[in-house]
């Protein structure tokens, strides 16, 4: 697999500089002449810079990353978010996301070893379709070893 990443990044400048001279000739407390000059320079700058990079990946990387992730599509997950529990089966997997099938967003879990070992949750707010996950906000993920919770409680 080759992965191939192209930014292009655009740098604008632009410098204005203005000088204003005033000179006044005054000869015997008398103002003869007063001379203004002004003077405006631009200077616009256009710099692009493009970015290639090309990274190759073999099948053998790519099923060792599969491996480290420790997550399997088809098995049912209770996820540990920084602010949310939620319950599903993995259906995709992305660098960013997960999507659970037949999820709840679990809001108590009560007891949280009490849930892991008999799959009794206080607190259920099934989803009535597939949930994304953003993986960012992902603290941990254990294998749902029960039924997945599809009863709001």
């Amino acid at each position: 697999m080759v992965e191939v990443v192209v930014v292009v990044v655009v740098v604008v400048g632009v410098v204005v500089e203005v000088v204003v001279e005033v000179v006044v000739v005054v000869v015997v407390g008398v103002v003869v002449e007063v001379v203004v000059g002004v003077v405006v320079e631009v200077v616009v700058g256009v710099e692009v810079v493009v970015v290639v990079e090309i990274e190759r990946h073999s099948r053998r990387e790519i099923l060792m990353a599969k491996k480290i992730a420790g997550l399997e599509i088809g098995k049912s997950y209770l996820v540990r978010c920084v602010t949310h529990y939620y319950t599903g089966k993995l259906l995709a997997l992305t660098p960013t996301e997960l999507v659970l099938g037949d999820a709840a967003w679990i809001a108590d879990t009560g007891r949280f070893a009490t849930a892991l070992k008999t799959g009794v949750l206080n607190e259920v707010e099934p989803f009535p379709g597939n949930v994304i996950v953003n993986r960012g906000s992902m603290v941990d993920a254990t294998e749902w070893a029960h039924a997945l919770p599809r009863e709001q409680k």
